[in-house]
């Protein structure tokens, strides 16, 4: 592979954390959530910033983490939902990285997302976070190699990112 990191995205519930942990551990590269820096930059949940800081000082907030975290080697980061769909940040997210899209059937996202009180996207219900989904779909679709993790376990979606992006970890050992 190419690229120094793999960069995962996609829409809330698609399993982005779960699966970026497990692909780092595969590759043995570090693992880094975005959100999850800008919670600790903030110190308070992407929730509670959402709530007293709004949306757009969220969007500016995780594309100052993305920088730094883009300037690193060998590291698998995932990013918010909403991250890569501001053209610059996806620009600059591209440069050296393999970009993958995890997405999921709209019956996976509600079993997965239905009993979620985390989630400020969520704040509206369920069917205006699917009504979002229907929005972002178009761009998610242009956003790097496309995995579907519907029925599949984090494991195998690392399996078939790492085949997707022509990584054979038994011949690099």
């Amino acid at each position: 592979m190419n690229s120094k990191r793999v960069i995962i995205t996609g829409f809330m519930g698609t399993g982005k954390t779960v699966v970026g942990k497990v692909l780092a551990s595969k590759l043995k590269w570090l693992f880094f959530d975005a959100d999850g820096l800008a919670e600790t930059t903030e110190g308070m949940p992407v929730s509670e910033i959402f709530e007293r800081k709004g949306e757009a000082y969220f969007r500016k907030l995780e594309k100052r983490c993305l920088e730094g975290l883009v300037s690193m080697n060998e590291v698998v980061i995932s990013t918010g939902g909403g991250t890569l769909l501001d053209p610059e940040t996806l620009s600059m997210a591209t440069e050296n990285s393999a970009i993958v899209c995890l997405v999921a059937s709209e019956e996976e996202l509600k079993k997965r997302l239905a009993k979620d009180k985390t989630r400020p996207l969520l704040k509206g219900g369920l069917n205006a976070a699917l009504e979002l989904l229907k929005e972002r779909e178009p761009l998610y679709k242009k956003i790097g190699t496309q995995v579907d993790t519907t029925g599949l376990t984090p494991e195998q979606v690392s399996d078939k990112i790492l085949e997707l992006l022509g990584i054979d970890l038994a011949a690099e050992k």
